[in-house]
């Protein structure tokens, strides 16, 4: 189906891209959970208990990745929700 796999290539690059920059450029460890059998779930959760400089570095990638899904979600919206889950539990 056209449309369907330009959206699964799109969210992993962006979602892995923004996971390891995460470690790369934040230094920090996030913690990944994914549905590796059935796609489509993904889960990154970071420590809130780090430096400044760090959070800063954080919320611009992670703000860009919203930015982005939210974006692709816009154009494909038959393929893709996005859910922005900011809870702290």
């Amino acid at each position: 189906m056209y449309g369907q796999d330009i959206v699964c290539a799109a969210v992993s690059a962006t979602t892995i891209g923004t996971t390891n920059s995460l470690k790369d450029l934040a230094g920090l460890e996030p913690v990944v959970e994914s549905d590796q059998t059935n796609g489509g779930y993904l889960d990154v959760t970071i420590s809130l208990h780090v430096d400044q400089e760090k959070v800063l570095i954080s919320q611009v990638l992670l703000e860009n990745l919203l930015g982005t899904l939210q974006s692709i979600q816009k154009n494909y919206s038959n393929y893709l929700i996005v859910k922005n889950d900011t809870s702290t539990d």
